[in-house]
């Protein structure tokens, strides 16, 4: 569960998705609350044939055609069809709520008034920072689809369709509140510590030094070191532990290999600073959260997170 700032509830929890009727048989839903991949390592940017919503959870940017746009925690962003975008996050496992939907055809009941309420969307968009009141209806509209009944698809399926029809709807009248204003991107240093970051995360199993960083992207150590925590908000030396860790938690729970060989893999040289470093991070040692993550304790996670298929709209 996460808490709006006004204290109000969203129930969507890491990992959860529902999907209505598909692509070629609008009106089409796919709404997720999902782990947002990070494309500050590419360079294209990609579309989709969908309208899509976008409820960023933390800060970040999406890179558009015209231009970047920098975003807040609780930002919307709607985007029309094949809109060519690419995001940028600050933190890793970031998440955020994503829908992706079609509309109801022209020629069927509300269709058309649909298709007039997204143009009026698309219209005032694409970013929407709304004040904590109409945040918390739309809170509830979300809330309402992840609340849907599941024992009846066909019910659950057009329960889906009149409540994100709502939510629409509240977002549409809701624009003239919109406060959001084109912010300045990040000065390019700030650029070239993403990139840093980036780098780390490609290369967090070799042997990582300051001093080897910032030769490798023409800096100074010192120029380094307060820059990265200044942009990144943490020192580089926990950014590289920290990300080694998070690797060494996915062996633990992937694989079967020793917690002394997933170490090793993971760019840690001396085993007792692991387990140390491991204990802070995680509030347990390596050989607990293996127990703890193991898969008899994750069959009900994984049956709870499970894909809702969905049937036709009755």
């Amino acid at each position: 569960m996460i808490l709006l700032q006004s204290k109000s509830p969203l129930l969507f929890e890491d990992g959860f998705h529902i999907r209505v009727r598909s692509e070629d048989r609008p009106p089409f839903y796919a709404i997720s609350h999902v782990s947002a991949p990070n494309e500050r390592d590419g360079h294209s940017l990609s579309a989709v044939p969908f309208y899509s919503i976008h409820l960023f959870l933390c800060p970040a940017s999406c890179i558009l055609e015209n231009g970047e746009l920098l975003l807040r925690p609780f930002d919307i962003l709607f985007l029309p069809p094949d809109t060519p975008r690419r995001f940028i996050f600050t933190e890793e496992n970031t998440r955020q709520v994503t829908a992706f939907f079609l509309p109801a055809p022209p020629g069927s009941p509300f269709g058309s008034d649909q298709i007039q309420l997204l143009d009026l969307l698309s219209l005032s968009g694409p970013v929407y920072r709304l004040p904590a009141e109409d945040m918390k209806m739309l809170f509830s509209g979300l809330n309402g689809i992840c609340t849907a009944p599941a024992d009846l698809p066909a019910l659950r399926d057009l329960t889906v369709h009149m409540r994100f029809t709502g939510l629409l709807l509240a977002l549409c009248s809701s624009r003239d509140k919109n406060a959001y204003v084109s912010e300045t991107p990040p000065r390019p240093s700030a650029g070239k510590m993403y990139d840093v970051a980036a780098y780390i995360r490609r290369h967090f199993a070799e042997p990582l030094t300051l001093s080897d960083i910032a030769a490798k992207f023409y800096v100074s150590s010192f120029y380094l070191s307060h820059r990265f925590r200044a942009v990144i908000g943490s020192t580089l030396s926990d950014y590289i532990r920290g990300i080694r860790i998070r690797n060494v938690q996915a062996l633990l729970t992937t694989s079967s290999v020793t917690i002394t060989d997933a170490a090793m893999r993971c760019g840690f040289t001396s085993f007792s600073q692991f387990n140390r470093s491991f204990r802070a991070a995680v509030g347990m040692s390596p050989s607990e959260y293996r127990r703890f993550m193991s898969p008899d304790r994750l069959t009900i996670t994984q049956e709870r997170n499970s894909p809702k298929d969905a049937g036709p709209i009755s």
